[in-house]
């Protein structure tokens, strides 16, 4: 039982299956232009030989010598105007639309507005000119015949050559589609490739960091960052009296021993700094004590809660809490060297820092790759919907043309 749908068409098969039904089409404009152009041919022939014999008579008539160069031009003009001219061996539409259109360009170059004009010959040439004559007008008479055919085939023979122009576009924006997914799948095998790299070399860097020494590390400097969080409470209760206290040095007002302006500038200047390391925690205490007598003293005046929190702030620090944080910080920076020492000669900071860059220049080599599949991706997706309107105009094209309904299929 025949289907009533369209028949399927692979692409790779179109063209010879397209070429065996539009080939009758076609048959009988070969066959018009063949004889056309076997006539136009022994034409053009009969206009050479016409033309050359005019131009010997010339030479050979006594009345006639002293203007000869008439009738050379004219055969001159014949003879570079048709010499050129080749019939073509294949009678497609195209091929015979050109030499028409070289043939007609001929005639007009051979002759003034389509007439003779050989000046000065005397009565006895005028035979050869009629016979000249003659031959042109018959080349005109079957030129006019051939763009009769041209013309009543024209619509024919553009369809068939929009079929196959969209035919081999197709199938060039098929084969593109194939070179595209090709890429593709080569950027998915690297990416693969890059991912199975990715996690042996983060398992490297757990193993590194499963050490002893990074754990415990790890750990020192937790407690390093929890007693400066520490500091950083008490510094920041005491940020507003300390500006005040530079304000009032500033201005002259209030006089401070060296070591407590020492702290006091280094603490205002540069928050970030460290009251924990060398000599400054001395310069700190010092500084304490003088903001805490200032403000007694109502010499640096606050708001009564914001007095209470920052006398009580200096308290807690006086009553030995500065020492005993300085104690453990020197302690905890102590073991930190120690545990960094110990894992620079056995090169294992150096590993653990090398597979941490090696593993970031993978992940960007991977986002890099990842961007280029989906930039591929887009491009297949474009050539497919500009293969699928190709498919629709030559789908189109056939029915008109053949009066045959056709699906036209990627090839497998």
């Amino acid at each position: 039982m025949q289907s009533d749908g369209p028949d399927a068409l692979e692409l790779d098969v179109l063209p010879t299956w397209f070429d065996q039904r539009a080939s009758p089409i076609l048959r009988a404009f070969r066959q018009d232009s063949r004889n056309l152009l076997e006539e136009i041919d022994r034409t053009v022939s009969n206009i050479r030989a016409a033309a050359q014999r005019l131009a010997s008579t010339t030479y050979s008539d006594p009345e006639s010598k002293s203007q000869p160069q008439h009738a050379n031009r004219l055969t001159e003009r014949i003879s570079s105007s048709f010499d050129k001219i080749q019939l073509p061996e294949v009678l497609s539409y195209e091929n015979v639309q050109g030499v028409y259109r070289k043939l007609v360009q001929a005639l007009e170059g051979s002759t003034d507005a389509g007439r003779i004009v050989v000046p000065r010959l005397n009565s006895s040439f005028k035979p050869k000119i009629i016979e000249l004559d003659s031959e042109f007008k018959r080349l005109q008479g079957l030129l006019f015949k051939l763009a009769q055919v041209l013309r009543s085939n024209r619509s024919a023979a553009e369809q068939i050559e929009a079929v196959r122009r969209n035919g081999q576009r197709a199938a060039d924006n098929e084969e593109r589609v194939r070179q595209v997914r090709a890429e593709m799948q080569r950027v998915e095998e690297q990416i693969g490739r890059l991912k199975v790299q990715l996690l042996e070399m983060d398992s490297r860097v757990k193993k590194v960091q499963d050490e002893g020494w990074s754990k415990e590390l790890e750990k020192v400097r937790t407690e390093i960052s929890d007693i400066e969080e520490k500091l950083s409470k008490i510094r920041g209760q005491l940020n507003r009296p300390f500006r005040k206290l530079q304000k009032l040095v500033g201005d002259g007002e209030v006089s401070l021993r060296p070591e407590s302006l020492v702290a006091l500038r280094s603490f205002v200047d540069d928050p970030a700094y460290k009251h924990l390391d060398g000599t400054d925690l001395t310069h700190f205490s010092l500084l304490l004590h003088d903001v805490g007598r200032l403000l007694e003293d109502d010499k640096i005046v606050l708001e009564k809660r914001k007095k209470r929190k920052a006398l009580d702030a200096i308290r807690v620090a006086q009553d030995g809490f500065l020492k005993q944080i300085r104690e453990e910080y020197e302690h905890l920076r102590e073991r930190e060297r120690q545990l960094m020492s110990t894992s620079e000669a056995g090169g294992l900071a150096h590993d653990s820092l090398k597979l941490e860059v090696a593993s970031g220049m993978i992940e960007a080599q991977i986002g890099e790759l990842e961007q280029s599949r989906e930039q591929l991706q887009m491009k297949v997706t474009q050539l497919q919907a500009g293969l699928k309107e190709l498919s629709h105009e030559i789908e189109d094209s056939i029915r008109s043309l053949l009066g045959v309904e056709v699906a036209i299929l990627a090839t497998r």
